[in-house]
């Protein structure tokens, strides 16, 4: 086996705007692929300024200041218009994007809802979409290839539909909402050069008529739902009951509307955004040969042929940080947007009102200052005996601050959970183009398809009983 200290696993990169200065915003492939706008100075700048017609952009890398916008001061810098006008019809005045005492309100009573779903009805939810998924890959041992990107799509919108509505996506209205879902992402543009440039509002742009049929199908579909459920008079240990029996400081509740806002941001960013990170963390974990020694290994000492239960779960440290690992590679939202509601003065720098500031995970987990070999696909890079260990202020998947994404604990059962259930049950090939790289559409997703093709079931390297560590 290589050493991966000597050599570590290079991961797919983007292509790199070959430009001197500032960001690429107008080239032919921001059209095409955000990541593209970035040079190889933007990977080690701690802060730049971009003007543009009527107002600047300002890109923070630096975990100082970033934090210290987003975490300290999170009043002045709301959701920007960029992000409004690509989901608003889909997600209303969710908390994804509400700003002010809308998102506070919303905010306060979304929070104790997850908090009141417990880890193990949590886990149960996912584990039946995960369950499903392997029966599914059954059928397919020894047959033809499976789009991968598909298939994780597929069982993270069945985990995130159970968790909320105690149902399996199968039934005629979920693949209803799931292929509108995907239909919807497909039809956003990339770029909003009416709110890049600063220009007046009342402008035509923004989603297009495909695109708001789309969402208000969505929105339909998930108003039957939830009033199907209030119909019933039926009381489930899912989201869907705990938003039902949220309260804000006056003692209201969410109006119908409301709810189909929340439900529909849950939707969108629980399940595209940790299939993103699967499809990544499997291809590198099988590409990687210490990171496949390594997942082999924890599956045969803690789990043999052993179902994976919560309990278990917790003892699989190396499928978590592998998980991390493509996290901090690949981060699902690569871009933060905010908007600057009064002046602001940073690294001598005045930022105007109405500036808009970019913080970038996608920059931030690749920059040469804050990682050690920050293209590389490290296995052990988040691993507890780690001897240099990750500076925790420059990773930031999730958020920073109050706007946090509350889903976080749900994606970080999620993904381990997928990931070690696939490489316990089968032998699998991967296959894709030779030119596979990073592209950034809307989330972070692979240029071209990654195929697998399942070879046959695994065997295990011996039958001693696995061993319960917790």
């Amino acid at each position: 086996m290589t050493d991966q200290k000597q050599c570590p696993f290079q991961a797919p990169k983007p292509k790199i705007y070959r430009g001197e200065t500032g960001l690429n915003l107008l080239g032919k492939g921001a059209k095409r692929d955000l990541f593209s706008i970035f040079n190889e100075k933007s990977y080690r700048l701690k802060m730049s300024r971009q003007p543009m017609l009527f107002r600047d952009i300002f890109l923070i890398n630096n975990p100082r200041n970033f934090r210290h916008l987003l975490a300290d001061m999170p009043e002045r810098v709301p959701k920007s218009e960029l992000l409004r006008q690509a989901l608003e019809p889909l997600v209303g005045d969710g908390i994804f994007l509400s700003n002010g005492s809308v998102w506070e309100r919303r905010r306060a009573m979304i929070e104790p809802a997850f908090r009141a779903l417990t880890p193990t009805a949590t886990f149960e939810h996912i584990n039946g979409a995960v369950d499903d998924m392997l029966s599914r890959l059954d059928h397919h041992v020894g047959g033809r290839q499976i789009d991968l990107e598909a298939e994780l799509s597929h069982v993270t919108a069945d985990a995130i539909f159970r968790a909320i509505f105690s149902e399996k996506l199968e039934s005629q209205v979920a693949m209803d909402l799931f292929s509108s879902m995907q239909n919807y992402q497909h039809s956003l543009p990339l770029l909003s050069f009416k709110s890049i440039f600063g220009l007046p509002k009342w402008l035509p742009g923004g989603v297009s008529r495909d695109g708001k049929r789309y969402a208000g199908r969505i929105r339909e579909v998930l108003k039957q739902l939830i009033e199907s459920r209030k119909a019933s008079g039926e009381k489930r240990n899912d989201l869907l009951q705990k938003l039902f029996e949220a309260r804000d400081s006056q003692g209201n509740g969410f109006t119908d509307q409301e709810l189909v806002d929340e439900i529909a941001v849950l939707f969108l960013a629980g399940h595209e955004t940790t299939a993103s990170v699967l499809c990544w963390a499997i291809y590198l974990t099988h590409q990687d040969p210490q990171a496949h020694e390594l997942i082999l290994q924890e599956i045969e000492t803690q789990l043999g042929t052993d179902p994976i239960d919560h309990k278990r779960l917790r003892s699989l440290e190396t499928s978590r940080d592998l998980f991390a690992e493509a996290l901090r590679l690949y981060p699902p939202v690569p871009f933060f947007t905010r908007e600057l509601s009064e002046p602001t003065t940073m690294r001598d720098w005045l930022m105007k009102k109405g500036s808009m500031i970019v913080v970038s995970p996608w920059l931030i987990h690749r920059h040469k200052q804050f990682w050690k070999n920050p293209d590389s696909f490290i296995a052990k890079r988040f691993s507890r005996d780690q001897k240099e260990p990750v500076d925790k202020r420059a990773y930031l998947p999730f958020g920073v601050g109050p706007r946090v994404c509350p889903g976080a604990a749900f994606a970080l059962l999620e993904g381990p959970l997928i990931l070690a259930s696939l490489f316990q049950k089968f032998e699998f090939e991967i296959e894709t183009d030779p030119d596979l790289r990073p592209v950034c559409r809307l989330t972070t997703r692979p240029s071209h398809p990654i195929y697998i093709k399942i070879t046959g079931e695994r065997q295990p390297q011996s039958q001693t009983p696995a061993t319960d560590n917790t």
